[in-house]
Parts: structure tokens; sequence; C-alpha cells
């Protein structure tokens, strides 16, 4: 998958602050290999400090932003971020494969928590995670 079908996927699938720079997130998320590929779809998330994960809640441009992303790509923390979680199948329902992308993901990283953004960008969602 090309960085410009990502580009226009998710410019499709969210509802993102006016001025968003899509591209120069999605190449940054590429570059730093926090993406999920599955066939039918992809997502991004990082591993933030709760306080950086205070201000991705306070505002859905914030990690949009290239200065906020490099403070978020140095950040040390346990929560687990998703953005952009995405399927490129028509009727754009998330899918099993990117689903278990996640739940590796999560595995892997054992956060405290797991937050993402509605795709309409008006509602935050926070998940506390408990590893057995």
């Amino acid at each position: 998958m090309t960085i410009e079908t990502m580009v226009i996927t998710l410019k499709n699938s969210y509802k993102y602050p006016e001025g968003s720079d899509i591209l120069t997130f999605v190449k940054a998320m590429v570059d730093s290999d926090r993406v999920i590929y599955e066939q039918e779809g992809f997502a991004f998330y990082v591993k933030c400090s709760d306080d950086v994960l205070d201000k991705i809640s306070a505002n859905p441009g914030y990690i949009l932003d290239t200065q906020n992303l490099i403070e978020v790509f140095k950040s040390k923390g346990d929560n687990v971020h998703f953005f952009g979680v995405v399927s490129t199948k028509t009727n754009k329902r998330v899918t099993k494969g990117i689903l278990q992308g996640i739940k590796d993901t999560i595995e892997k990283e054992k956060p405290k928590t797991i937050s993402w953004w509605n795709p309409t960008m008006d509602r935050f969602h926070r998940r506390s995670i408990c590893h057995r």
C-alpha cells in the first residue's frame, strides 16, 4: 500500500481538523515503523506518557502537528494510542485482520491504557488494560 493511498483512505474515513497535514503524519508514522498493516487496511499507533496522552485527548489534531509529533515520538510511557484505524474494503468496516493486528500490538507493548478517536473526531475513547 502506498503512502498516497493511505492518505486518501484516511481523509475519506476521518473528519480531521481543517489544515491537518495528513501526508507528513503518514510519512512519519511509516518511517518510525508504527503501522499495523493488514491486507484489508491499516492502523497507526504510538506509545506515550500520561502527559502526552492528555494532550492528544484534549485536541484531535494534536498528533497531526509536526512539532507535536516529534514530542510524541520522544515520549516514554505505557499508554498506546491508536490513530487512523481504517479498512480499505468498500464497506469501511474494520475487519478481523486489523483487529488481530491491534490485539497483537497490545500483547507486544503491554500498555496500561489504549485510546483512540472516533472517525468524526468528536469523541475520545480511553480504556484500561489488565494483562494476565
